[in-house]
């Protein structure tokens, strides 16, 4: 039985709809549900990594040690982990560190925006289809099985190789076949 619903048996309602009901009670309940959350290991820690991320993003400016752009020719050489190069060097020698700094800052700008519109992309059509039925219901859902059926990541490679590799197409792609 939910705390907001009374009990058929005694017609009394149970003490979470009575705390709820009370002046103030709100507060109390968010309190609750924050130290119910804060006992909860995999929540906090899927809480931290979060928040780590978003950190590091925002910060990325003052903690990246190079710039994501700055070739350094010397490390070429040796492209491993060093004491300069913390996570090493990539292939024409840009730091890795810096580089998955400034990509999480790019990452948490296109990710909400993708999301967004995948849910307005699916609530249009979804209210569509249910509001109309009949075949055009059929042929929403035949679309979707169509997309669905093929792996994402070879349909976003096809999009980038057809109309380039900007965060615009992303999010497009992203919005339309989530």
């Amino acid at each position: 039985m939910r705390e907001s619903e009374t009990s058929a048996a005694t017609g009394m309602t149970s003490v979470g709809a009575v705390e709820a009901a009370a002046p103030g009670a709100g507060a109390s309940l968010w309190r609750r549900r924050i130290r119910r959350y804060c006992r909860s290991v995999p929540g906090t820690a899927g809480l931290s990594i979060i928040l780590f991320w978003v950190a590091a993003a925002l910060l990325a400016p003052l903690i990246a040690p190079f710039s994501p752009t700055e070739i350094n020719l010397q490390a070429l050489a040796d492209p491993t982990p060093s004491p300069t190069h913390l996570l090493g060097t990539d292939h024409i020698g840009r730091d890795m560190l810096s580089r998955i700094l400034w990509g999480a800052r790019t990452v948490l700008t296109v990710a909400p925006i993708a999301v967004i519109g995948a849910t307005f992309v699916g609530i249009v059509f979804g209210l569509t289809a249910g509001y109309f039925g009949g075949w055009y219901d059929l042929l929403v859902m035949r679309c979707a099985d169509i997309v669905l059926s093929f792996p994402m990541i070879i349909l976003y490679m096809l999009v980038i190789v057809m109309f380039g590799a900007s965060a615009l197409n992303i999010i497009l792609v992203i919005s339309v076949t989530k």
